[in-house]
């Protein structure tokens, strides 16, 4: 006697010969034109550019620190904001944390294009001659750099001025607002004192 057929296999057998059963054979032009409307598909993204950081850099204590900075602002169309200190000066302590205040933490400037600072530390040993480079003759000097040009016109010595809050945060802005256009020059002390008015400083 055979022994009989596994049911598996009769399965099997009956939807290979069924047409009901049978799987219909997809027509090759609907698959071609499905795949090109993938390919053609794009995403929509209503992402805007995020604007330029503020940015405090290590002090600097080498000449080749300060020009690797110089570079990298002008790259950036950024201004370098530099605060020359020495160290074991107490007066620089009030204009130090001010500007770090302004800067890092109230973004002052960053809606204007954005600002990078460093303090540049004079009594290092490794300083060089970055005093005698920039005739700096007053500790603190606040003094920005634009397109790694020293904006003269601008510096700021006064320590009043520089343990004033509102005073540095309007310095600040004007300073963001040139950003890398450079050449302080004979306009440069008119526009600051232009903005300095119009928040109450003369």
């Amino acid at each position: 006697m055979a022994s009989p057929t596994p049911l598996t296999t009769l399965l099997r057998a009956s939807k290979s010969s069924s047409p009901l059963l049978s799987t219909p054979a997809v027509p090759k032009y609907l698959f071609i034109r499905q795949t090109r409307t993938r390919t053609r598909t794009r995403p929509f993204t209503t992402t805007t550019p995020k604007p330029s950081q503020n940015r405090m850099h290590t002090s600097i204590r080498r000449p080749d620190e300060l020009d690797t900075l110089l570079f990298l602002s002008a790259k950036n169309n950024k201004p370098l904001i530099t605060l020359f200190i020495t160290r074991f000066d107490n007066t620089n302590v009030a204009p130090s944390e001010l500007l770090q205040s302004l800067i890092v933490d109230e973004q002052v400037g960053q809606a204007e294009g954005g600002l990078d600072f460093a303090e540049v530390e004079l009594d290092a040993a490794t300083i060089g001659d970055l005093e005698q480079r920039y005739s700096i003759s007053s500790i603190p000097t606040l003094q920005a750099f634009s397109r790694q040009e020293p904006q003269v016109e601008t510096r700021v010595t006064d320590l009043k001025n520089l343990r004033d809050k509102e005073f540095l945060r309007a310095w600040l802005r004007v300073e963001a607002r040139r950003g890398g256009a450079g050449g302080a020059g004979g306009t440069g002390k008119d526009v600051l004192n232009k903005v300095l008015r119009a928040v109450g400083f003369s």
